[in-house]
This record gives C-alpha cells, sequence and structure tokens, in this order.
C-alpha cells in the first residue's frame, strides 16, 4: 500500500500546568514531505471539549494559534497527510513547535513521526481456528478478520466475504446475531460492538439454492460490513463460524 496519502494525528499540549501565562501564541509548522489537512484545527479543554474562543491561522504546511492571555491547560489537535511521493517505510518527518509570549519564545518541544508501510496485508488478514480440513458434515470452522492492524487512518473501507460451497453460517436469523465485532481504539481498550450496531453495517448476499430434498432454499452465500461512516483510527476484529453442511460441495478441503 502507497505511504502517500497517509495522515497523521498530531496533539500540541498548552499549559500543561495551568499557569498564568500572557500574549501566548503557539507556532508549529510542518517539514516538507507532509501537508496539512485543511479544517482539520482544533482547540479543546483538558475535559476534551472543543472551544472557538482563540483566533487560528492556517496555511498548506503551517499552523498559529493566538490564545492571549490563559490561566488553563489546552490541547491543539489537527491532521497532516503525507505529500512525500516517494515516502516510504522507514520515512521520518520531524516538526518544531514552539510557544512565544510578547514575541520571545519561552518554549519549544518537537516531534517525530516515523512512517511504516507493510503492504497491503496491513489493512486485513483472515484465518481460521478449529478444522484444518473438512472430513465429516456438522464441522464448523472459526472465522476472524483482522483489519487496520497498525491503527492508521484509514477511509472508506468496506469489508466482502464470500461463503463457501457446502458451508453455512451457524446461526441465520436477524442481521448482526452471526458475528462478534470488537473494536479496538487508539488507546487500546476492547469496544464490542452491539448486535444491532453490527445490523446497522451489514448486509447479506443472498440466493436461491436447492436443497437435498430438492426445495429451494434462500441461502447466505456472503456478506459485506460497511464501516465507510466510521471514523476509522481503530483495529477491528470480525469474528464469525460456519458448518459444513456438504463435503461433496465444499470449497474448503
Amino acid at each position: 500500500m502507497p505511504v502517500k496519502n497517509k495522515d497523521i494525528n498530531y496533539s500540541i499540549q498548552v499549559n500543561e500546568k495551568q499557569e498564568e501565562l500572557k500574549d501566548i501564541i503557539l507556532y508549529d509548522e510542518l517539514p516538507e514531505g507532509l501537508t496539512l489537512i485543511n479544517g482539520s484545527v482544533s482547540v479543546v479543554t483538558s475535559d476534551g471539549k472543543e472551544v472557538s474562543d482563540f483566533n487560528i491561522e492556517q496555511s498548506k504546511n503551517s499552523i498559529s494559534v493566538n490564545f492571549g492571555n490563559i490561566d488553563k491547560s489546552y490541547t491543539v489537535k489537527y491532521k497532516a497527510r503525507i505529500s512525500d511521493k516517494n515516502a516510504k517505510h522507514g520515512n521520518k518527518y520531524k516538526n518544531v513547535a514552539r510557544i512565544e509570549s510578547d514575541g520571545k519564545k519561552i518554549q519549544e518541544d518537537d516531534a517525530t513521526v516515523s512512517i511504516f508501510d507493510r503492504g497491503d496485508d496491513y489493512l486485513l488478514t483472515k484465518g481460521h481456528s478449529g478444522a484444518t480440513n473438512i472430513t465429516q458434515v456438522g464441522q464448523v470452522i472459526n472465522y476472524q478478520i483482522s483489519i487496520n492492524d497498525d491503527k492508521s487512518p484509514i477511509s472508506n473501507v468496506v469489508i466482502t466475504d464470500n461463503i463457501p460451497e457446502g458451508m453455512r453460517l451457524t446461526t441465520s436469523g436477524e442481521a448482526g446475531h452471526d458475528f462478534r465485532v470488537v473494536e479496538i481504539p487508539m488507546n487500546g481498550s476492547w469496544t464490542p460492538w452491539s448486535k444491532e450496531k453490527i445490523a446497522n453495517n451489514i448486509s447479506y448476499k443472498v440466493e436461491e439454492k436447492r436443497n437435498e430434498s430438492g426445495q429451494v432454499d434462500k441461502v447466505i452465500t456472503g456478506f459485506t460490513i460497511n464501516l465507510s461512516k466510521e471514523e476509522v483510527e481503530s483495529k477491528f476484529f470480525i469474528a464469525y463460524t460456519l458448518k459444513v453442511i456438504s463435503i461433496e460441495d465444499s470449497l474448503y478441503k
């Protein structure tokens, strides 16, 4: 997967000790190869509330925030996009933020971001547990799809999977009851999705197939989980179980 156009999230803490400061201005200039995403700059309080009391100026590769006189702690957040067409694994981008008071520098800090590109594999991997080969009807195989292992900002994520011939989902009911989805955000906590949330993001592919009695059944032959409405900066696990109903027809042997 190309490294170019990947997004990087930055956070700069201002007045962490909540001292009385006067005429405070934050400056941050991005290095060559990064471009500021227009409209991404925000200022939040220590309790996470976004504020619009301060004058924010931004250009293609720099920002400034005029805080004036403050006695509270704030965090400036923004996103930058890798615009370097030659960006590759191992590249490092260093930018330096500084705080000035009455035109004099009172603090300076830097951040270095290393870019890791492991190719397309880091976006989606699929594995299984249980049976390693099919020997009898009724066997079950547990599948797990891992998405966005690197927890990189990605967008328009849609996962589609087809169910092999001779296999069925173990439970076929309302949407969302067949799957377990766990989200692991940047802070590392595990957040299982509710069945309702899964149902709102999943659609099934249904086909008519004849069973052993010659009757026509509606069978789920695939599914799509749409994460395009989510802000995907998390890692996801999607787990489901298939049962073998026909050894002759099964493609998993």
